[in-house]
């Protein structure tokens, strides 16, 4: 093994001197029908016929007379957007300098909210956000809106395909994605400060102008029926599948993993129709920019693109669509697989009344657990190479709290690394809590903080969770004191509240082997 220093100066000196004529001659000895070898490999279902022998023979004989023509390239050189109208205005518009935000509402009823920031030269973001999503989709359609991201999220504008449309933005750094939730309609897009243009211009038809193709739809459930059924045969993609159905009491509107049935009913004109009822109207959006921007500069850009997305000025929100977790102590074991790996994963979830404070104490409680966890199942006991907990308040579609805990481990070491986990809990709702625990929470979130606010994604992620989940925006300083604030008594009270072992929802992966 001469390293990488020996390859380096190999490579440079002898690539230079391979001729075309030595790369052809090559490639003319090389291969011969008596020296090849065929071979199709693929999965063992039922469902799927192989190709004959004779009939792979004659490909290949079809293939090596076949007339083969040089590619050409195509690309469409129309401008993207056409005109549009310049009569488009700012209503109203604030600042709160305290965070360096400035609101913009439009005259179409959209609204704009930048903050500035000059931590990455090359580096725009966008996320816009309304209220509604999939929770206004009819059952009938839900199975295609349960695909809507995916598909729409990669689909072509106009007239164009996503190749044509890739095509076209070759040397660009401009992009964007449409999709739903459960609750918004959402639009990412990242892009640099030259191609900020680009980016607003693909907001635009992504919002007007999807191209809905029959051969790309067609295409993508094709491969959406080969591609998930074979993910069901791995055994953590499966249990996931089912822990979502089990959390969910198999509610008709979660879906999971569709199954090849289901695609069957996932419709063109379903999608388009969901398109068009949810996106014909943006006057409830909001679009967060966060980057390397001046605000007056590219007024005219928010204006011209953002300022024409097409307005109904209807006032609607989410639906609370009624999926609710089991309520009370569950046990499950879900078997699937052969080899000796198995999943823990402990929930407490229920309804709660959300509080700014509470929501904190529960969510550092997580990393309090994860902290004493580690110490006990991967150090001490050697039981298992990972393990997690996390918790958290939620105020949509209805008020609720969750906490999970989740580690890998073999079989035989369930129940007792189950136990050891439980007996972490009854610590912690016993007061049973370090100081210097504490402190290592405390510590962490300071550094991640201080790392945090020097990126674009954290005052975008930290402004779109305020438009659109009603949470507080808090300023770095704020943040800082909250981390401060964090008790022995609060995360006590939140385990006493929250980690009541008799509304414990115990889930395992166990190998077939063991059933």
């Amino acid at each position: 093994m001469p390293g990488t220093e020996f390859d380096y100066q190999f490579a440079k000196s002898v690539l230079p001197t391979i001729t075309l004529r030595e790369i052809n001659d090559v490639a003319k000895t090389a291969t011969s029908q008596d020296n090849r070898a065929i071979i199709v490999t693929g999965l063992a279902r039922d469902d799927l016929k192989y190709p004959t022998e004779a009939e792979i023979l004659a490909l290949l004989k079809d293939s090596e007379t076949a007339e083969l023509k040089p590619y050409t390239e195509t690309v469409n050189t129309e401008p993207l957007v056409k005109d549009l109208p310049a009569d488009t205005k700012v209503t109203e518009e604030k600042t709160d300098t305290a965070l360096g935000i400035t609101y913009w509402t439009l005259s179409n009823g959209v609204k704009v909210i930048l903050r500035p920031s000059d931590f990455k030269a090359d580096e725009i973001i966008m996320q816009g956000v309304n209220a509604g999503g999939s929770s206004l989709v009819s059952d009938e359609k839900a199975i295609s809106a349960n695909s809507f991201s995916q598909f729409v999220g990669s689909a072509g504008v106009k007239n164009l395909t996503r190749v044509d449309l890739d095509k076209m933005l070759a040397g660009k750094k401009a992009d964007v994605f449409l999709g739903l939730s459960d609750t918004h309609e959402i639009a990412f897009g990242q892009t640099t400060p030259k191609d900020l243009d680009t980016m607003l211009q693909l907001v635009y038809l992504k919002m007007t102008s999807v191209n809905f193709d029959k051969a790309e739809f067609d295409s993508f459930i094709s491969k959406q029926k080969m591609f998930l059924p074979n993910l069901l045969n791995n055994p953590q993609q499966y249990f996931s599948n089912e822990v979502t159905k089990i959390m969910s009491q198999n509610h008709p509107r979660v879906f999971g993993l569709p199954s090849p049935e289901q695609l069957d009913k996932v419709k063109l004109e379903d999608m388009r129709a969901i398109y068009k009822e949810r996106f014909s109207d943006t006057s409830g959006f909001t679009f967060i920019f966060a980057g390397n921007f001046n605000s007056e500069q590219i007024k005219p850009l928010i204006l011209k693109y953002l300022g024409n997305l097409p307005s109904q000025k209807r006032n609607e929100t989410w639906k609370d669509l009624g999926v609710r977790p089991p309520a009370g102590k569950l046990d499950k074991t879900i078997y699937k697989g052969i080899d000796p790996k198995s999943v823990v994963r402990i929930t407490f979830t229920g309804p709660a009344k959300y509080t700014p404070d509470e929501s904190r104490d529960l969510s550092a409680l997580g990393e309090l657990l994860t902290i004493k966890l580690v110490e006990i199942l991967r150090e001490e006991k050697s039981g298992v190479y990972g393990v997690g907990a996390s918790g958290s308040l939620s105020k949509i579609p209805y008020e609720r709290y969750s906490f999970s805990i989740s580690f890998p481990c073999g079989p035989e070491n369930v129940n007792s690394l189950i136990d050891a986990t439980m007996v972490e809990v009854g610590k912690l709702r016993d007061g049973q809590i370090d100081d210097k625990d504490i402190a290592k929470v405390r510590e962490a979130r300071y550094v991640k903080l201080k790392e945090d606010v020097k990126t674009n994604n954290w005052w975008l992620n930290s402004i779109s969770s305020n438009v659109a989940f009603g949470t507080p925006l808090y300023s770095p300083d704020d943040v800082e004191k909250r981390i401060t604030a964090i008790s022995k008594d609060g995360l006590q009270n939140a385990a006493k509240k929250y980690l009541n072992p008799d509304t414990r929802i115990q889930i395992i992966l166990m190998p077939e082997t063991k059933k």
